[in-house]
């Protein structure tokens, strides 16, 4: 026995060729056909839109993807520094390490760690601004 569709309210509207064209481009971008994005921005929540001011963020596999990689190279990078100073601090105690290279190595070290922390900043913000974001996948 066939299962009965539940979608049976039609929607019409009329619109330019360029917002149609819009509409299309937005879709295929967020690789939806046409129906289905309109009825993921009719499954909006009504309540919390209204009278706020709520930005809807669609987060689609490949943005998602995108996070999850910078997110890695982050603790990767992290991950790296940490291990690096904790082999220096093993070898300047254990007297196989000379403070000279140290000192010599300390500038290009601090920049890379510098480089790091700056993009830790950034996805910090970019993630803040997230926060009070509806989503939609």
């Amino acid at each position: 026995m066939s299962k009965k569709s539940t979608k049976t309210a039609d929607f019409h509207i009329r619109m330019t060729p360029e917002e149609r064209a819009n509409i299309d481009e937005v879709a295929e971008k967020c690789g939806l056909t046409r129906s289905q994005l309109i009825r993921l921005l009719a499954q909006l929540p009504t309540g919390e839109i209204r009278g706020s001011n709520v930005r809807l963020v669609f987060v689609d596999r490949k943005e998602v993807t995108r996070i999850h990689r910078e997110m890695r190279r982050f603790g990767t990078n992290l991950n790296q520094a940490t291990h690096s100073l904790n082999s220096i601090s093993y070898y300047l105690r254990n007297g196989k390490l000379r403070y000279e290279y140290l000192d010599a190595a300390l500038p290009e070290i601090r920049e890379k760690l510098d480089a790091v922390n700056l993009r830790q900043r950034e996805l910090c913000e970019e993630m803040s601004r997230l926060e009070t974001a509806m989503f939609a996948s």
